[in-house]
């Protein structure tokens, strides 16, 4: 099931430690979804630089650019 309730809010990358990525802090991204993968909870976001990469909640950290949301 695919929850669109974050869909347009923003974020910015505070860590992850995905080896593959080339996203560092600071970067910013638009949430496009919440979805549940083998138990965990991500994050779908479309990055500013162009990535794709989810987040998963418990494991990457990020920060709400909106403040509804902290």
């Amino acid at each position: 099931m695919l929850d669109y309730s974050v869909k347009g809010k923003r974020i910015e990358l505070v860590h992850t430690d995905d080896p593959y990525t080339k996203l560092k802090k600071g970067d910013k991204g638009t949430c496009q979804f919440l979805f549940n993968n083998l138990g965990s909870l991500v994050l779908q976001v479309k990055w500013d630089s162009g990535s794709n990469l989810g987040l998963i909640f418990g494991k990457d950290d990020f920060n709400w650019l909106d403040k509804e949301f902290e």
